[in-house]
């Protein structure tokens, strides 16, 4: 298997073939996208704020969800 990048549209379509409604899927592929673009790396604080306490990883929180 090779990673072949698509873009938005693209990508769209592919997950409404697997099953996604539309809106569905054009809110996966932007966010996609957006991640890709590093536009959801800043991290504010505001959630650990609203929580009281640190957040956790990503990659932590799966890994401890996976065991």
């Amino acid at each position: 298997m090779v990673y072949q990048p698509v873009d938005v549209p693209t990508l769209t379509e592919i997950l409404k073939d697997a099953g996604l409604d539309e809106d569905t899927a054009g809110f996966i592929a932007t966010l996609d996208e957006n991640t890709a673009a590093g536009l959801l790396s800043e991290c504010s604080g505001e959630l650990s704020a609203l929580i009281g306490r640190p957040t956790t990883p990503l990659k932590e929180g799966l890994q401890a969800a996976i065991g």
